[in-house]
C-alpha cells in the first residue's frame, strides 16, 4: 500500500449497488454540531448532521438502510453514477471514475472542458462533470438507499436564504447566535491549544473573522494572525492594512505559537494526489500539502461573503463571463454560454425564480457553485493534512438573514451592521484596491444597532500554555518539484497529441504559451487540460489509466520527448494562421427551423459555431475555420432545403474595422464524392465559392476540402 493509499484510506468511499452490506457508518471530515468541533471518533450516537456547519459527508448505516448527508457547503460533493439497476456514489469524483470506468462507458462532457480551461479559478457548473454519465449532487440534496430493493432516491433539504428582513428582532437574533456560537467554538478549541489561526488582510471577508476572535475573549498573542507579505496579487496593499489593523489592537502578523510535529511526505506521488482527487477538474489553484500535522491545526478563514456577490444581474453576469470566454478563444464562448444558460434554467426551476434577470441567479450560482468548489474543495485539500478550515461566514443560519432593506438597498447593509455591532473600530480602516463602504450605509446601520443593542458578555480570557512538541521533518520536497514534474507532462509530444484529438492546438498552444506570464499559479489552465486529457484517456479505455492513480498516470507522459524544442511561439503563430486559415459556411435554406448538424470533424486544429447573425426566417447556418491545410465534415441537414456551401478566407480588419482580404487557395471541394471545382481556385471572403446542393430532412452531407495559402505557385482568376 502506498503512502497516499494509507493517508487516504478512511477519506473516500465509493458505494455501488453491489457492495451495499460491506458499507459501515463513518463521519468523512468534520462537523461543527450544537457548537462543539466533531470527528468520527467522536460520534457516541448518530446525529441529524444534513446541511450542517463544517467539512464532511455522513455515511450512516441504520438497520436495513443507508444515509448520505453532507454539509451545507457541500464541500467534498457528492458525485453519482447511474447504468440501468446499477449505481455507485462517491465523494470524490475521480475515485467514482476508476470504480465504474472499466465496467462502464464514460464519455467526456465538452462543454464542461472547454469552459473550464478558460474560467478564472473554478467550476461553472452546477451538476455537470467532465463525465456526461456522472453528475454532482446539489448541495441540500442527501441520498438514502435501501439495502434490500438496492434503491437509490434523493431528498432535498430547504435551505432558508435571504427570507429574514435585516431590520428585525429575528435577524439580530441570529446574529448574535451566530456571533456566539462561532466564538465560543474559537475559545473552546484555544482553551486546548495554541495551534490555531485566522486571516487579516484588505479585504472585507477576513476583517469579519478578525471581529470575532477579537470578541472571543481570549489570548491573542497565542494566536497565528496571517497576513501574506509580497508583491503578488494585491498582497502588498494587504499587508499595509492589515499591518494597521493589527497595531491598532495591539497584536502581532504571522507570529503565533503553533506547535504541531509535522511529518514530511516522502513521495511526489502522496502530494500530487492529495490535491488532484480533491480539486482536478473542479478547481485550478493546487495548494500542495507536503507534511502532516501530528496534532490538528485549526484556521478560520473569510471563506464566503455576507454581501450580494456578484451583485449583478443575469444577464450582467452571463455576458461577463461569457465576454472573458470569447476573448479566450471561439470555441470556450460557445461552451460556456450553454453552460450558464443550463444552469439559470436549472436554478429556475428549482429554486422557482420569478425574475429571469434578478440577481437571484447569480447568487445561487455564488452559492451553489463557486463556494463549494472553490472554497469547499479547499478546506477539503487542507483536511488531508489534518488542518481543519471552518468557515464561519459560509453558515446556514447567518444566509437567512436579508442584505438590505427598503431604506438603504445597499448589499453592504448588512456586513456594516455586523462589524458596527462586534467591532466598530474595523470601519475605521481602509479596504484594498480603492474599495470602501458608503458612509450613509456605515450611519444607516449604527443606526439599526441602536435599535437593538448588543453587549458583549464578560469572560474570562483563554490562555493555554503550550508545551507540545515542534519537531518537524524536512520535506525534500517543494512546489517546484510538484509543477516541474506537471510542466513536463503537459509540455510532452504524447499529451500534446492526446489534447489534439478532442481540442484544437491553438488552445494547448496559448496555455503552454501563457504559463511563464503568471507569477501567481501558472499552471491554472494547465490542470484544467489535464483533467480533460484524463477523462479522455478513460473514454478510450486506454492502458495507461489501469491501475494507475492520477499521479502514475501522468508520470506515463515523462517519456516522451518535451514539444517546446518544436515549439513556435503562440503570438508568432496567430499572426501567421490567418495566412493559412480556410472558413467554409454551410446553411441550409428553407424555413426558420432548417439547419445542420455537425456529426464529426476529422480535423482537430479547426471550430466550428453558429453565429447569432446566421439564423433568420430561412435557417441556422454553420461556421468553420481550420488551420491544417484540410478538413473533412459529416453533417444532418434538418429539414429539407438547398444546402449552401461557401468557401472562403476567413474574415480580417484593421483596427477602424476595414476587411483585409485573405487569399486561400483551394486544389479540392468534394461533396459526396463528388470534386467541385476542376482546378485550384484562389477565394478570400468578399469572392467565395459558392455551391448548392438539394437535400432532404436527416439527410448525409460529407465534405472534404483541401487548401494552401495564397502563394506564387497560385492562380488569379
Amino acid at each position: 500500500m502506498t503512502e497516499f493509499e494509507k493517508l487516504t484510506k478512511n477519506q473516500f468511499f465509493v458505494i455501488d449497488s453491489e457492495n451495499l452490506n460491506t458499507v459501515k457508518s463513518r463521519l468523512y471530515g468534520f462537523a461543527v454540531h450544537e457548537g462543539e468541533f466533531v470527528q468520527n471518533q467522536d460520534l457516541k450516537k448518530d446525529l441529524n448532521l444534513a446541511g450542517g456547519r463544517g467539512t464532511f459527508v455522513y455515511v450512516k448505516v441504520d438497520s436495513n438502510k443507508i444515509t448520505i448527508e453532507q454539509d451545507y457547503n457541500g464541500c467534498y460533493g457528492l458525485f453519482l453514477f447511474r447504468d440501468g439497476d446499477y449505481f455507485a456514489i462517491s465523494n470524490s469524483f475521480w475515485k467514482l471514475v476508476e470504480h465504474v470506468g472499466n465496467a462502464h462507458s464514460l464519455s467526456l462532457n465538452y462543454d464542461y472542458a472547454n469552459s473550464f480551461i478558460q474560467v478564472n479559478l473554478a467550476s461553472l457548473a452546477y451538476r455537470d462533470t467532465l463525465a456526461n454519465e456522472i453528475e454532482m449532487l446539489p448541495r441540500n440534496l442527501f441520498v438514502s438507499i435501501d439495502i434490500s430493493s438496492k434503491k437509490l432516491t434523493t431528498n432535498r433539504l430547504c435551505f432558508e436564504e435571504h427570507v429574514v428582513d435585516i431590520n428585525s428582532k429575528k435577524a439580530f437574533e441570529i446574529l448574535d447566535n451566530w456571533f456566539y456560537l462561532w466564538t465560543d467554538l474559537i475559545r473552546s478549541i484555544k482553551s486546548k491549544t495554541n495551534n490555531i489561526s485566522t486571516d487579516l488582510s484588505g479585504g472585507f471577508d477576513s476583517r469579519l473573522v478578525f471581529a470575532l476572535f477579537l470578541g472571543a475573549g481570549i489570548d491573542m498573542n497565542q494566536v497565528t494572525i496571517n497576513s501574506i507579505n509580497d508583491t503578488k496579487h494585491t498582497h502588498a496593499d494587504d499587508y499595509e492594512i492589515a499591518s494597521a489593523i493589527a497595531k491598532h489592537f495591539g497584536v502581532k502578523l504571522n507570529a503565533g505559537d503553533i506547535r504541531s510535529s509535522k511529518k514530511a511526505f516522502k513521495d511526489l506521488r502522496t502530494v500530487i494526489n492529495l490535491s488532484f482527487y480533491t480539486k482536478l477538474g473542479f478547481h485550478k489553484q493546487m495548494y500542495y500539502k507536503y507534511n502532516y500535522y501530528e496534532k490538528p491545526i485549526f484556521a478560520f478563514t473569510g471563506c464566503g461573503s455576507v454581501k450580494n456577490y456578484p451583485n449583478k444581474t443575469a444577464s450582467e453576469y452571463k455576458n461577463a463571463i461569457v465576454m472573458r470566454a470569447g476573448g479566450y478563444d471561439p470555441l470556450m464562448k460557445k461552451s460556456t454560454e450553454t453552460l450558464v444558460d443550463s444552469l439559470y434554467s436549472q436554478f429556475t426551476e428549482y429554486y422557482k425564480v420569478e425574475d429571469p434577470d434578478s440577481k437571484e441567479l447569480p447568487r445561487h450560482q455564488y452559492y451553489d457553485i463557486r463556494c463549494r468548489n472553490h472554497f469547499g474543495k479547499s478546506t477539503v485539500e487542507a483536511y488531508m493534512s489534518n488542518a481543519f478550515d471552518f468557515t464561519p461566514l459560509i453558515d446556514p443560519e447567518l444566509r437567512k438573514i436579508k442584505f438590505s432593506d427598503s431604506k438603504c438597498d445597499d448589499s453592504m447593509l448588512l456586513y456594516s451592521i455586523m462589524l458596527a455591532r462586534y467591532c466598530p473600530d474595523l470601519l475605521e480602516f481602509k479596504f484594498d484596491s480603492g474599495r470602501f463602504i458608503e458612509k450613509s450605509t456605515i450611519e444607516y446601520a449604527k443606526k439599526i444597532n441602536e435599535k437593538y443593542p448588543f453587549k458583549l458578555k464578560k469572560r474570562e480570557i483563554v490562555s493555554y500554555l503550550n508545551t507540545d512538541s515542534d519537531e518537524t521533518e524536512t520535506s525534500d520536497l517543494s512546489d517546484g518539484d510538484c509543477e516541474d514534474f506537471v510542466l513536463k507532462a503537459f509540455k510532452s509530444k504524447a499529451f500534446r497529441g492526446m489534447f489534439a484529438q478532442c481540442f484544437p492546438l491553438r488552445v494547448y498552444d496559448k496555455v503552454l504559451c501563457g504559463i511563464p506570464k503568471q507569477n501567481f499559479h501558472p499552471l491554472m489552465d494547465a490542470y484544467a487540460c489535464i483533467s480533460a486529457v484524463r477523462m479522455l484517456a478513460q473514454m478510450q479505455g486506454q492502458n495507461s489509466i489501469k491501475d494507475n492513480d492520477l499521479y502514475s498516470w501522468l508520470q506515463t507522459f515523462e517519456k516522451y520527448p518535451d514539444y517546446e524544442e518544436s515549439f513556435v511561439h503562440f503570438s508568432q503563430m496567430d499572426m501567421l494562421k490567418k495566412y493559412v486559415t480556410a472558413r467554409i459556411d454551410i446553411k441550409n435554406f428553407g424555413n426558420s427551423t432548417n439547419s445542420v448538424e455537425l456529426l464529426s470533424g476529422a480535423d482537430k486544429l479547426s471550430y466550428c459555431e453558429k453565429p447569432a447573425w446566421f439564423k433568420n426566417e430561412k435557417g441556422e447556418g454553420l461556421v468553420t475555420q481550420s488551420f491544417a491545410g484540410d478538413v473533412d465534415l459529416e453533417l444532418k441537414c434538418v429539414g429539407s432545403g438547398d444546402l449552401r456551401i461557401s468557401l472562403m478566407g476567413i474574415d480580417f480588419r484593421d483596427k477602424n474595422g476595414v476587411r483585409f482580404p485573405i487569399w486561400i487557395d483551394y486544389n479540392k471541394i468534394m461533396v459526396n464524392g463528388k470534386n467541385l471545382i476542376e482546378t485550384p481556385t484562389v477565394v478570400c471572403l468578399e469572392k467565395p465559392i459558392i455551391k448548392y446542393l438539394k437535400v432532404t430532412d436527416g439527410q448525409i452531407v460529407k465534405i472534404h476540402a483541401e487548401w494552401k495559402p495564397f502563394d506564387k505557385t497560385s492562380v488569379m482568376i
